[in-house]
């Protein structure tokens, strides 16, 4: 996952809603490239469907500890139903993977541009060196290289 807190959302709307900045989210398969990784990414696509990305991003991040079997198919609905989604149509998408094609799209163009972590940021086509996951050292970036 990237974001600390609640940076992401900060960022959207500081940036993103105020059409400073544009942010394409990329997932990148680490723990379980064929189990847990690849149901989350899904099911936060599922959850961006009814308008609530950032919600279940940031219920992930603060529910999961990382590593294997923290990112269970189980888990994942609960945290959908815990951000109050409609868990029938979540449910639904969760349990087809409509998503997967995607997230391995995504996952094999990180693979084809060299990169082999997480949270890893380009902008402009250069790779950017975050020390900090903090909203405040984006903002200074971003304001820099918006001037």
């Amino acid at each position: 996952m990237l974001f600390a807190a609640d940076a992401g959302r900060r960022i959207d709307e500081a940036y993103v809603k105020t059409n400073k900045i544009k942010v394409t989210y990329k997932y990148y398969l680490v723990v379980d490239p064929n189990g847990e990784s690849n149901w989350s990414a899904n099911a936060t696509e599922c959850a961006n469907e009814q308008g609530k990305f950032w919600d279940y991003y940031n219920k992930l991040v603060a529910e999961s500890p990382g590593g294997r079997n923290s990112l269970t198919k189980a888990n994942l609905k609960k945290y959908a139903a815990e951000i109050r989604l409609d868990t029938a149509k979540f449910d639904v998408c969760l349990d087809s993977s409509k998503y997967a094609s995607a997230v391995q799209a995504d996952h094999a163009e990180a693979q084809r541009l060299g990169l082999d972590s997480t949270p890893t940021f380009i902008l402009n086509g250069r790779r950017l060196n975050v020390t900090s996951l903090d909203f405040s050292e984006f903002a200074r970036t971003f304001d820099t290289l918006l001037k």
